[in-house]
């Protein structure tokens, strides 16, 4: 390789240093500070389903503004998942919340690398220990790449709410 460089060959050296730098120093600031949060809204059957896609919770004992009601445990954030988003649905009857149901929640990737078969959520049931039981949403902590996902909720055995979301990372 020789010592001296061409015109080009300096500027796409300097560029690629540019973007390296760029990266390290403040993309993490960048993604430290973004705040996920989406919501929609679809029917299955008699219920109205809300479902909102938020950053992953903690659920500490003792210190946690949420309260866990029943169902599957919440997944720590620290766990070996590493979730990085709350994937819960709001389910009303009538305009009013309903407190108890048998939720299920399956969903799966389109794009990039698409996933033929669904993955099940574990569902936990909770609420905000502010606003008490009527508050109540199903859900739990999961870990969701960037890329485009189908997602359909179940409640009490009736199908589907279907839902279709995209994740930028």
């Amino acid at each position: 390789m020789s010592v001296f460089r061409k015109p080009y060959e300096r500027y796409f050296s300097f560029v690629a240093a540019l973007c390296f730098a760029f990266g390290v120093f403040f993309a993490p600031q960048a993604a430290a500070h973004t705040r996920v949060m989406s919501e929609r809204t679809s029917g299955a059957g008699s219920y109205a389903v809300k479902l909102k896609l938020m950053p992953a919770k903690s659920f500490k004992k003792g210190k946690s503004k949420i309260v866990w009601e029943g169902g599957a445990r919440p997944v720590p954030l620290h766990s070996r998942a590493h979730p990085n988003h709350d994937l819960v649905a709001f389910i009303k009857k009538d305009g009013r919340p309903v407190e108890h149901a048998d939720v299920g929640i399956l969903y799966r990737r389109l794009w990039p690398r698409a996933q033929r078969a669904w993955q099940t959520l574990p569902i936990a049931r909770i609420y905000a220990a502010r606003k008490g039981p009527k508050s109540t949403r199903f859900g739990n902590n999961v870990r969701l790449p960037s890329g485009h996902y189908d997602v359909q909720v179940s409640v009490n055995g009736i199908w589907p709410a279907v839902f279709y979301l995209t994740l930028h990372g």
